[in-house]
């Protein structure tokens, strides 16, 4: 049964590598926190006692958590709503292949209309998404 994933270059496999490379980043950051600390003298085997000391607000982490997540789903609209664009492209072309100029017209009058609505409604908002 298992024989019929792909756990070479899966999603899943992607985004557990994205995680375990996450994890390593934050372990490291840690390290050299301490090592700072050590160096600066200020260095105690106990944890901040308040939020200020803290190397890490948690706060803002949950807020760039979230931040991220939105760009990500943002991201994944663009990538959806853009297939539907080449598909009307796609078949812009056929019908300039057969010769049927009405078809062709009103397929990249759909490309037009579908691109400047996912501009509209999503990548003028972000500006690393319309880069493309």
């Amino acid at each position: 049964v298992l024989m019929q994933f792909s756990f070479r270059n899966s999603a899943l496999r992607q985004r557990f590598d994205g995680v375990k490379y996450s994890v390593k980043r934050l372990e490291s950051l840690s390290y050299e926190i301490t090592m700072a600390r050590q160096r600066a003298g200020g260095f105690t085997s106990q944890p901040p006692s308040s939020t200020e000391d803290a190397a890490l607000d948690m706060e803002v982490l949950s807020d760039s958590k979230r931040l991220y997540e939105e760009f990500d789903e943002n991201r994944e609209q663009v990538m959806k709503r853009s297939r539907d664009v080449v598909k009307a492209a796609k078949n812009a072309i056929y019908a300039l292949q057969r010769e049927d100029w009405k078809r062709a017209d009103s397929q990249i009058q759909l490309c037009a209309d579908q691109a400047n609505a996912i501009y509209a409604d999503v990548a003028c908002n972000s500006p690393t998404l319309r880069l493309g």
